[in-house]
């Protein structure tokens, strides 16, 4: 593990014997921040960011916004149907004897929160008491931060490390962050998630949950990113769909876009409000383009790691399984279930799914049932085998 980086600490102490570090404000009633009076500025620019209706609606659910810096905030909401209408949850030993593992989730790299928490909400409706954490990270709608900040996965896991903080026991408590959960990443997500594994001493994780990540930028994604920096840059802000259309060629399969055609796929994927500006698309991509290496960090990761990876996938191909199989400590390799890895810390397991890169949309079942499976502990005491990829395709 390692403290926070040098510029979070530089951030957090703005003046001798004054702790003035990130914090999170709740959304209270009629959309406004509780306790804002006191941060001035900075609080009346996260009060003042466009956030969802969602943000303000009791549907087992509770929002809010992280400052964690002058210029940059970030939105977050914690699903949790364990909590009365005024947001009240059940004292701290009846949450704990809950057998759940809770999540906290890395989306992709021009996703919203918005859209994973309509995907996990009826998972969690099913066990009340499990709490869910989704997050928009800097660059992506609702959020706002500072032109020069390079957002690679050092820094984005650096707000991960302040988000868990700042929610957590020594602050608004809305998550309980001593409680196990599986640290959840899709695609540029699953990178933030492992770089934040290999950085920072967190004992609370019980896995890391990749869906088709990478750990480390291989030429076809950098091609990819290259690409849509240049489509992004030619593209007019009075048409926000161009990059969606652009980006869309990388996300589905060919037998999926037979099955329902291109435009419902479309439809489908843009059905929730996602107003990512074209310069924060720009920003990510120059960040993705910038991360750190994680192939030498991952024999540091003392953690189960179960790969998601679809065997269709245009964006991360498959070939990047073998970084999370063969860069494992000792060399051990692949786990042939999900029980085996979780009982060996320094193994991988592998789960292919026949889809493109957007399996949320083409193989929604088959992965929410997984996730519904780790979190509530089916695969600590079930051994499961999967099938091959050369079997799944």
């Amino acid at each position: 593990g390692r403290p926070a980086p040098e510029r979070v600490q530089a951030a957090a102490g703005a003046g001798a014997g004054k702790k003035r570090g990130p914090k999170a404000f709740k959304m209270g009633v009629l959309g406004t921040l509780e306790g804002t009076g006191k941060l001035g500025s900075s609080a009346m620019a996260a009060q003042s960011l466009s956030l969802p209706s969602s943000f303000t609606a009791a549907d087992g659910s509770v929002s809010g916004v992280l400052q964690l810096d002058a210029d940059t905030s970030i939105p977050y909401t914690v699903i949790d149907f364990s909590m009365s209408p005024q947001g009240v949850r059940p004292g701290t030993a009846e949450r704990h004897a809950k057998p759940f593992f809770n999540l906290v989730v890395c989306h992709d790299i021009f996703d919203t929160h918005e859209r994973m928490k309509i995907v996990l909400s009826p998972l969690a409706s099913r066990y009340p008491g499990l709490q869910v954490l989704v997050w928009n990270y800097p660059g992506q709608a609702f959020t706002e931060w500072r032109e020069e900040q390079l957002l690679n996965n050092d820094y984005l896991a650096s707000c991960l490390h302040e988000l868990l903080n700042s929610v957590g026991r020594d602050g608004t408590r809305q998550f309980d962050s001593d409680k196990p959960f599986h640290l959840m990443g899709f695609g540029n997500g699953a990178n933030v998630t492992t770089f934040y594994a290999a950085h920072y001493n967190n004992p609370a994780i019980r896995s890391l949950l990749h869906f088709n990540g990478f750990g480390f930028v291989d030429p076809h994604l950098a091609g990819a990113l290259h690409d849509c920096m240049n489509v992004f840059s030619c593209a007019p802000p009075t048409r926000p769909d161009l990059p969606v259309y652009f980006y869309s060629r990388f996300l589905f399969s060919p037998a999926y876009l037979a099955q329902v055609s291109t435009p419902l796929a479309l439809n489908l994927y843009t059905a929730v409000h996602n107003p990512i500006s074209i310069e924060g698309r720009i920003q990510l991509c120059l960040g993705s383009l910038s991360h750190i290496d994680c192939r030498s960090v991952l024999p540091d990761i003392d953690l189960p790691i179960i790969v998601v990876q679809s065997t269709q996938g245009a964006l991360v191909k498959p070939v990047h399984t073998e970084t999370f199989v063969e860069h494992r400590r000792g060399g051990m390799g692949e786990a042939k279930t999900i029980h085996e890895a979780l009982k060996n810390k320094d193994r991988t397991c592998v789960v292919w799914v026949k889809s493109g890169h957007e399996l949320f949309q083409e193989a929604r079942d088959q992965v929410t049932t997984l996730i519904e499976q780790l979190a509530t502990g089916y695969h600590e005491t079930h051994d499961v085998a999967y099938l091959p990829a050369i079997s799944v395709d």
